[in-house]
């Protein structure tokens, strides 16, 4: 089933018109007809059953019908942070994570990064990076859109609303740590808020560990091989929603 986000409210019984990019997909992607019905989740995030009642040009006349009964979201609010890498992985994170059901994306500057954010082409960067996101989540049938970050350094980020944090170290998983992951992971309740912090193509600097350790992070392994800059954060969300939603 088609899936929206607009950013308006919406009632039982509103007639609304769809234009623009949304518009463009239903009509010349999607191929829609008159009677379909789609969802479109509301400013409040809250999902709603709409029929296409009408087919005009470039817009689209939808009626709410009834709301829907989906719960897609993680019961828990989950943060990934990730050092900036190189070519296209930064935006493939943002789409798979999306997808996993994280809630936040904060990308930073890591000793180790390559490829850096740079300020001046930081709000070109972030529009990119959004639309990602929607496009993710529309595809997933998410109630949210993941909010998408960026920051010049880890120092920038506020780790006070988080209760359950931790760093993906190589390190560890040399060491044999496997414990850390999953009781983390099996004490969780639906309040917690769980943020982990990912290092670029170069992994995570002494420093950062050093600092991200001050702040109370723990270190721990992803299994006994060694991960990838994109693959480490969807072994940790595949792992959160198999704990959470599969169990």
């Amino acid at each position: 089933m088609q899936h929206y986000f607009l950013n308006q409210p919406i009632s039982v019984g509103d007639q609304i018109i769809l234009n623009g990019e949304t518009a463009h997909r239903i009509i010349k992607v999607r191929r829609s007809e008159v009677g379909e019905v789609i969802e479109l989740v509301d400013h409040h995030q809250k999902p709603y059953l709409a029929k296409i009642i009408a087919l005009k040009g470039n817009e689209v006349l939808v009626q709410a019908a009834a709301e829907s009964t989906m719960i897609t979201e993680l019961p828990v609010e989950a943060t990934i942070l990730i050092g900036s890498s190189k070519g296209e992985k930064n935006e493939f994170v943002i789409q798979k994570a999306t997808e996993f059901g994280v809630r936040r994306i904060i990308i930073f500057n890591a000793d180790y990064s390559i490829a850096r954010l740079k300020s001046d082409k930081i709000d070109k960067k972030l529009e990119r990076y959004e639309k990602i996101a929607q496009q993710a989540a529309e595809q997933s049938r998410r109630q949210v859109v993941p909010e998408v970050v960026l920051v010049d350094k880890l120092s920038d980020v506020d780790f006070a609303p988080y209760n359950k944090r931790l760093i993906a170290y190589e390190e560890s998983a040399k060491k044999g740590e496997k414990t850390v992951l999953r009781t983390t992971l099996q004490g969780l309740t639906p309040d917690d808020k769980i943020v982990m912090v990912f290092g670029p193509e170069g992994g995570i600097s002494p420093m950062e560990i050093g600092y991200l350790e001050s702040e109370k992070f723990t270190a721990c392994a992803l299994g006994k091989r060694i991960l990838r800059a994109e693959g480490a954060p969807m072994y940790f969300l595949s792992a959160l929603s198999y704990q959470l939603e599969m169990n």
